[in-house]
């Protein structure tokens, strides 16, 4: 596989070709960095070196854990879902006419940003899943082609560590991020919706390319625990349509796959079985909860995500092209809102913290009695 890829995906493509124009007036320095040749040099550096190994060597510090693709395509691949999402309104329309051209949301240092936030978001694998994006910073120091000062190597680790994980418990990490445009000399970005995006492409980045598809002919060979991933992975296509709103999930599933549940292991090493239909619903509704968290910090941007599309075929056997079963089911409101039951039962499950606000009748209560109103 070529490592160009990066000198053709329309994202990276754009700051290349139009880095001579940009450089004095859009990047750190005054031209004292040449963030085109960082680029270039870090991301051939890591797709020859670095990232091939990642998955091995990952593996060594996981016993038993097999992932789904980790090298040089996933990254090539979040690329793509990040250029996707970042286009804006005008180059989304183009599609399909003769004028068809491609013109983004983000600042040329926004780009770079991204792009190399892209390359080191999983490289702490190699030690291990648990943990893995905390080690980011660490892995870019060692990194002789990412010829950039320490502070936007730490600017860059902590956007990238903001694809999964937790800060302080919270699974939402990119509120620590500063939500402003903050500048660098001429050059402006805005670190919350770079990490949004980053976040979202690799979300939306789990797909057949990163199944071990050989290694499935003979599953018996494969350690249980990741036979369920990568079953997943193989059957998935992913679409995103952000004129229209929606991001698109589309199944194609064997009926044997699905007689049996899989085991599957839990973060204390429990094992436990799950059947592939059911990952499918936790996994379709993870991404929507992703795309809803994701689209909170993208506001920004033009493509304005809502709902999650899942198509679900069943065949019988792998020598027919005609489904013995289809499910269909959309996440995410279509009509006019509808919320079930009383209104507070409905606020607790949407609010957070409403358990503790009182009710009307609480209040008159208080308020007949002569009570202070409570402070929640």
């Amino acid at each position: 596989m070529s490592t160009d890829y990066i000198k053709t995906l329309p994202l990276t493509k754009r700051l290349l070709d139009n880095y001579q124009s940009t450089h004095s007036t859009e990047f750190p320095g005054g031209s004292t960095i040449h963030y085109d040749q960082v680029l270039c040099h870090t991301h051939t550096h890591l797709n020859e070196h670095v990232h091939p190994k990642i998955q091995a060597r990952g593996e060594l510090h996981d016993n038993g854990v097999y992932l789904t693709d980790h090298g040089p395509k996933h990254i090539e691949l979040v690329m793509g879902r990040a250029s996707q999402l970042v286009r804006t309104e005008k180059s989304l329309r183009s599609d399909g006419t003769k004028e068809k051209f491609y013109e983004t949301c983000l600042s040329p240092y926004e780009i770079f940003i991204l792009a190399v936030g892209i390359h080191f978001h999983d490289i702490g694998n190699m030690y291990g899943r648990e943990g893995h994006e905390q080690r980011i910073r660490e892995e870019m120091q060692k990194v002789g082609a990412l010829t950039i000062p320490l502070h936007e190597k730490t600017l860059i680790s902590q956007i990238a560590a903001c694809h999964s994980g937790t800060i302080d418990g919270s699974k939402d990490t990119i509120q620590f991020l500063k939500p402003e445009t903050q500048s660098d000399g001429h050059a402006t970005y805005r670190p919350q919706v770079v990490a949004a995006v980053l976040r979202l492409a690799d979300e939306l980045a789990d797909e057949h390319s990163r199944a071990d598809n050989y290694g499935l002919l003979r599953p018996d060979q494969l350690p249980e625990t990741c036979l369920l991933f990568h079953k997943y992975a193989e059957g998935l296509r992913v679409s995103i349509a952000p004129l229209a709103g929606y991001i698109s999930l589309q199944f194609s599933l064997y009926e044997e796959d699905l007689k049996t549940p899989y085991k599957k292991k839990k973060k204390d090493a429990a094992l436990f079985e799950q059947f592939l239909l059911d990952e499918i619903y936790e996994r379709t509704l993870k991404t929507y909860v992703e795309m809803q968290y994701c689209g909170r910090y993208m506001r920004a941007l033009e493509s304005h995500l809502h709902e999650v599309r899942v198509e679900i075929l069943i065949y019988p056997h792998k020598f027919t092209s005609t489904a013995s079963g289809q499910l269909h089911y959309i996440i995410g409101d279509t009509d006019y809102p509808n919320y079930a039951g009383a209104e507070k039962s409905t606020l607790l499950r949407l609010a957070r913290n409403f358990s503790a606000i009182p009710d009307g009748s609480q209040i008159a209560s208080r308020l007949t009695a002569g009570q202070p109103l409570p402070i929640v």
